[in-house]
């Protein structure tokens, strides 16, 4: 190093030296990787990213699209963006989560940094949600993508790797820009599936129906009950101007109440039983759509 290298290095000031710690954390802060199209952020209980598939089709021309029980988000993201695009859930915690990855995706990427993959931390958040909402959002995000099977209350873990509380940072951030970008243009409601179909339905909307199941033991949702099914298609699928797509569980009863409806059933094993290493069992969903002239090409 000549005389000249050794007086540039001694004159850079604390000033020059915090913009450069800076610049150098910006860059760590980077995803390794990247991800084209947007996924989940949150794996949801009860979630649809098996159905994808099975449901893209089924999706009739329209003008508005509205997921009344958007859970996780994932036939939104496969789905193309539409002219005006609606999700809503009455959890708390996920309407944060996904309004702060759209407005305020950077402090959530800064707040993410100062976390760790730690059991203690892991406690206690569920003591202390945060103080601001970005808090509150980084928080609860890590306590389901380190919980065990995609609920926040137990800390998932493996004994020799793969458990959630392994999973990547990068990757997380990687998964949150695409799903962000996804957001753009959609709005974030948090209502009661009443006001929402209230104000949001026309002929040229279609509803995306993934309300409670009335089996099952999901954390982060209660059960309905045959009888809230009941209401729900009385006061709510019934009296709608545009169409809806409705993915319920497999149950005699469920399939009586919307008998008159074009009925599609799918199988799929169960998959905490089947990482287990116990035998896996079935798990049955069906998916309706109504038989009476809406469900068409608006």
């Amino acid at each position: 190093m000549n005389k000249t290298d050794q007086t540039n290095c001694t004159d850079v000031g604390d000033e020059d030296l915090a913009v450069m710690l800076d610049s150098l954390a910006e860059a760590m802060r980077k995803p390794m990787r990247n991800v084209k199209n947007p996924q989940p952020v949150v794996g949801w209980q009860g979630g649809k990213r098996w159905l994808v598939k099975e449901l893209m089709p089924m999706i009739p021309k329209h003008h508005t699209y509205v997921e009344l029980f958007c859970g996780g988000g994932a036939l939104l993201c496969a789905k193309q963006s539409s002219p005006a695009e609606v999700i809503n859930d009455k959890n708390s915690e996920l309407v944060n989560l996904f309004r702060v990855v759209k407005w305020h995706l950077d402090p959530l990427i800064e707040e993410l940094d100062w976390c760790l993959n730690s059991r203690a931390e892991f406690e206690g958040w569920k003591e202390q949600r945060g103080l601001t909402d970005i808090q509150r959002a980084a928080r609860w995000l890590l306590r389901m993508k380190n919980g065990f099977g995609g609920a926040p209350d137990h800390f998932g873990r493996g004994a020799t790797g793969g458990g959630a509380s392994f999973s990547s940072k990068q990757g997380k951030i990687a998964l949150l820009r695409a799903f962000s970008r996804r957001l753009d243009k959609v709005c974030i409601e948090n209502l009661d599936w009443k006001e929402c179909v209230k104000f949001y339905d026309r002929k040229q909307t279609v509803f995306f129906c993934d309300p409670p199941y009335t089996t099952g033991k999901a954390k982060t949702y209660g059960a309905w009950t045959i009888d809230d099914l009941a209401s729900f298609r009385e006061e709510g699928l019934d009296q709608m101007r545009g169409t809806w797509i409705l993915t319920i569980d497999d149950t005699p009863a469920n399939r009586g109440l919307f008998k008159d409806c074009f009925i599609n059933s799918y199988s799929r094993k169960n998959g905490i039983n089947r990482s287990s290493g116990s035998t896996p069992s079935d798990y049955h969903e069906l998916i309706i759509r109504p038989d009476d002239g809406r469900h068409r090409e608006i």
